[in-house]
């Protein structure tokens, strides 16, 4: 059984601290980017074109960008290259796949995929950092066999 003990000040949890409440704010303001992007943005069908591939520094393990297209109100057809690249495996979806886009009708080339992985991984992963990195600058875990064994 783990206990949780507050940790006394020293200068290496104050620059955790310190790295974790700029973690944050960076995660935040991706968070409150993307409240106000849905807010605006006006949703349509699209397309899958293709898959460009990018090499990675190692050369052995390959990034996939995924390219669609859209139609906007204005019946514009636009192509966009997504930001997220997938993984380092072949894309899943085959070209031609139809997809939900969200666009800036304000700037109709500012788009995403609607789904929850363009939309909130990075916010999601910068917060939950941010709050693992306060925890542990908060607390030390010790077992209650440590305890007794350094009270000897």
């Amino acid at each position: 059984m783990l206990i949780f003990v507050p940790r006394e000040r020293s200068s290496a949890v104050l620059i955790v601290r310190w790295i974790a409440v700029v973690v944050m704010m960076a995660g935040l303001w991706v968070f409150a980017t993307r409240i106000a992007f849905l807010q605006r943005a006006v949703a349509t069908s699209g397309m899958i074109e293709g898959y460009e591939a990018r090499s990675q520094i190692s050369h052995q393990a390959k990034s996939y960008i995924t390219l669609f297209r859209y139609t906007t109100s204005d019946n514009r057809t636009l192509h966009i290259r997504e930001a997220n690249a997938t993984a380092d495996h072949a894309p899943l979806r085959p070209e031609g796949t139809a997809i939900h886009v969200l666009y800036d009708p304000a700037d109709p080339h500012h788009a995403v995929e609607d789904r929850w992985s363009a939309l909130w991984t990075v916010p999601s992963m910068l917060l939950s950092l941010a709050t693992l990195l306060l925890l542990s600058a908060s607390f030390r875990f010790r077992s209650p066999y440590v305890e007794r064994a350094l009270a000897r």
